[in-house]
C-alpha cells in the first residue's frame, strides 16, 4: 500500500521579514492523495508557537498554472508557493 508513503521537505521563507528569519517548516506531501501539509517544528524562546501551519488538503501550485501539486513539483533548492507563502 502506497498510504505509508510521503516526502518531507524542510523549508524556509525566501524573503522573512526579520522576526520570520529562524523560521524552519516540514513540508510534507502525501503520495496517496497528493495531498500537502505544513508543520512548523516548536523552537524553545523563539517566541513563536510551532505546529500545524497549514492543514492537510490539496493545493493549487501558482508556479505552475494552478494545476494541483505533484510530487515532480518539490525538487530540493527550488521555490514553491503554497497557498500563498
Amino acid at each position: 500500500m502506497d498510504n505509508q508513503y510521503n516526502l518531507k521537505f524542510i523549508a524556509k521563507f525566501k524573503y522573512p521579514r526579520p522576526e520570520d528569519a529562524q523560521r524552519e517548516f516540514i513540508i510534507t506531501f502525501y503520495l496517496n492523495d497528493d495531498s500537502v501539509m505544513v508543520y512548523e517544528p516548536y523552537q524553545r524562546n523563539s517566541g513563536i508557537n510551532g505546529g500545524k501551519f497549514l492543514e492537510k488538503g490539496k493545493y493549487k501550485n501558482a508556479l505552475n498554472n494552478n494545476a494541483y501539486f505533484q510530487p515532480g513539483d518539490f525538487l530540493i533548492g527550488h521555490d514553491v508557493i503554497i497557498n500563498g507563502f
